[in-house]
């Protein structure tokens, strides 16, 4: 072979590679399209985040269609009013996370939508949900904000979190200052800035990695499969942490964290005569394990599930764990989005229905009135 093929074969197989590479990249684009964004956000220099008043963002995720996200005179995705609670109305101050927003879900398919049509005909009132909850949320965020709902007057506070949500440490810093963000938290004009070019190549290439619709194309489909979704999760380390009791000390610690936080706002709610729930949506590994999986990973989905009841119950707090009835769904690992892991809006319409039950079945709850008024067996049908 002539010396220069050395040289020549490998540049010709790196060109078709690129080539390859940048085609699969284009396509993907066109066939998992991204547009829009959240900007509606605040710029809020040591608060929790919050949504501009009577503003409305649009985005389409390449997981997902286009959602509107429309919020109201207080920046809750809800169209009704916070204002004064209108006579005869049964309000919900919703708070949590990006599952309690409705993430990546048109509103009219949010569970927050669905419950608020069929508690209404339920009750035969007018039955409204303050949806306070912002993607991005920690529980610290939410604490933060107990007051502010609770000046809602709610008839009903219903925190609603996923195990995913517990797994960034809170520093520890803001959660002894929790009541007093100002103390430590700097404002954005004191922040420093940040320059990419200080950035390595690994952590350029990483980015580029995490931004590659191509890769998100070949995940989206690979991860359909359950035992390879299962599989590739349980690699997560740490941040798969809350599926494999006895929790080690991190786990430990966030649920300490998160017991401080929990019990303070029970103990606002409580003192203001408003009952509280605490709701623990389910996560797509959380339906997709089968108990033959807990031998071969040594993971169980309903411990997570059994501490934070524990802690719930510890302050008095109802407690709603839907993992069980969510997972007697066929196939319930397919009501989530492969890659991005949120609930889709068939998703969200069976975790509406286990809602549903819970809050028309519980005397603690304030809609236990509305029973009688019609069959408790009402269900939501996935659009």
């Amino acid at each position: 072979m002539p010396r220069r093929d050395f040289l020549l074969i490998p540049l010709l197989v790196f060109a078709t590679v690129l080539v390859m590479t940048a085609a699969s990249e284009v396509v993907s684009r066109k066939v998992f399209t991204e547009s829009g964004g959240e900007s509606c956000g605040l710029d809020t220099a040591a608060g929790p985040p919050r949504m501009r008043p009577n503003c409305v963002s649009r985005r389409k995720a390449a997981e997902g269609p286009m959602v509107e996200n429309a919020y109201n005179d207080c920046g809750y995705r809800t169209p009704n009013s916070c204002g004064a609670k209108p006579p005869d109305t049964l309000r919900v101050a919703l708070a949590g996370t990006s599952t309690a927003e409705g993430f990546k879900v048109r509103y009219e398919e949010t569970f927050a939508a669905r419950l608020t049509e069929e508690l209404s005909v339920t009750c035969r009132r007018n039955v409204e949900f303050q949806n306070m909850g912002i993607a991005g949320n920690t529980p610290l965020d939410v604490y933060r904000r107990m007051d502010e709902a609770l000046a809602m007057n709610p008839d009903l506070v219903m925190l609603v979190f996923t195990a995913w949500d517990l797994k960034e440490r809170i520093d520890s810093a803001k959660l002894a200052a929790r009541d007093d963000p100002q103390s430590v938290e700097p404002s954005i004009a004191t922040l420093p800035a940040t320059h990419s070019d200080g950035r390595s190549m690994i952590a350029r290439l990483s980015d580029l990695a995490a931004n590659s619709r191509a890769l998100l194309v070949a995940q989206h489909y690979l991860f359909q499969d359950r035992a390879t979704f299962v599989r590739m999760y349980m690699l997560h380390g740490d941040d798969a942490g809350y599926l494999r009791p006895p929790y080690g000390p991190s786990w430990e610690e966030r649920l300490a964290d998160f017991e401080l936080l929990l019990g303070g706002m029970a103990k606002r709610a409580h003192d203001r005569g408003v009952p509280m729930v605490l709701v623990l949506a389910p996560s797509r590994i959380q339906v997709a394990l089968r108990p033959g999986d807990a031998a071969s990973y040594g993971a169980d989905p309903f411990a997570i599930v059994r501490r934070l009841g524990e802690i719930a119950a510890r302050h008095g707090v109802s407690f709603l764990d839907t993992l069980a009835d969510f997972s007697r769904t066929p196939s319930p690992e397919r009501f989530f989005y492969p890659v991005d892991g949120h609930m889709d809006g068939a998703g969200s319409a069976v975790f509406a229905n286990v809602l549903l039950q819970y809050l028309t079945m519980n005397d603690a709850m304030p809609f236990a009135t509305c029973l009688g008024k019609r069959q408790r067996n009402s269900s939501i049908s996935p659009q």
